[in-house]
């Protein structure tokens, strides 16, 4: 598809002509095998009395392709959101990459696979000891990674974090993931336990190519396109264009835009604090105190469930 491009004397013309190609003929080749589709039923362990009581909302933030920043933006809206939010977690699931850790300067005695070999006995004290609890003057952000050393990451058996989940629904009220990007089971059953998704990319060809083929795939899941947004990083006024096209071939109803801060990124990271804690002022800390608002209510009294709307399928 992108070879039958032919640069033309206006930039602009050629980005129309290349979402124009989406639009008619960008569906994704990835298919996906409905036989090896999970049963989250079949695994969950909860009585009658704990499936009636209220659970915390799951969100899965996913980057359109690496480098768009969605470990950054994870921590930042986590952050934002337990100003209001104070019994939120926000749980790295990249076993083989703990960005959160290395962004945010961490060597947390206990992790997240010390969380899931305990799953037996997930209780309020196992889960505490689990979840790096970092207080700042204004906020307070808990976070669950996994191990710095990729032997211990690599014998984690992810495929029974969503088991997890289920218990720790109860004892927080708002959980988000950092999911990995690698499409396998165990992202397939960590999507299925998500509540809502946001989909991290950026107004540039390639991203928005990515973030494209994210929702075929979540379209072929049977997904509610209602309960996934869209978050352009980087945005900008000379990128006005590009961002109209892109969230035009999108076609979700949800779409969030978060300027550049190279800069400010680049010190906080130094420092090891979120950006909305070290940079208050920065444009880019507007931009995800904004979102969090609209996120409040699109989460809605509904969200938290962990179950689907009736007439849709589950993985």
């Amino acid at each position: 598809m992108f070879s039958s491009i032919k640069p033309k004397s206006s930039p602009l013309s050629s980005i129309e002509r290349f979402f124009s190609g989406i639009v008619t003929g960008g569906a994704t080749d990835l298919k996906i095998d409905n036989s090896q589709k999970v049963d989250q039923e079949q695994t969950l362990h909860s009585s009658d009395t704990e499936s009636k009581q209220a659970k915390a909302p799951v969100i899965g933030i996913i980057g359109a392709k690496g480098g768009v920043g969605a470990t950054i933006f994870a921590i930042n809206l986590t952050c934002a959101l337990g100003e209001k939010r104070k019994h939120s977690v926000l749980i790295d699931c990249n076993l083989q990459q703990p960005d959160i850790a290395l962004t945010l300067g961490l060597s947390p005695r206990y992790n997240l696979c010390d969380l899931i070999e305990r799953r037996s006995r997930l209780d309020e004290k196992v889960l505490a000891a689990c979840c790096e609890r970092i207080k700042y003057e204004k906020h307070t952000l808990e976070v669950i990674t996994p191990p710095l050393d990729l032997a211990s990451s690599l014998a984690a058996e992810l495929s029974v974090l969503p088991d997890c989940l289920e218990r720790i629904q109860s004892l927080k009220e708002l959980i988000f993931l950092d999911l990995p990007k690698q499409l396998d089971q165990n992202l397939l059953s960590l999507l299925d336990r998500c509540d809502r998704i946001i989909l991290v990319t950026e107004p540039t060809i390639s991203s928005v190519s990515g973030a494209k083929r994210w929702l075929s795939v979540f379209n072929d899941l049977d997904y509610s396109r209602d309960d996934i947004a869209i978050a352009f990083n980087r945005s900008g006024k000379n990128l006005k264009q590009m961002e109209q096209e892109a969230a035009k071939v999108l076609g979700l109803k949800r779409n969030w835009y978060l300027p550049s801060a190279y800069n400010a990124l680049e010190q906080s990271c130094l420092e090891g604090t979120p950006l909305v804690v070290s940079h208050s002022k920065e444009a880019y800390v507007k931009s995800i105190y904004k979102i969090a608002e609209e996120f409040e209510a699109w989460l809605g009294p509904e969200a938290g469930t962990g179950i689907k709307a009736e007439g849709e399928s589950d993985v």
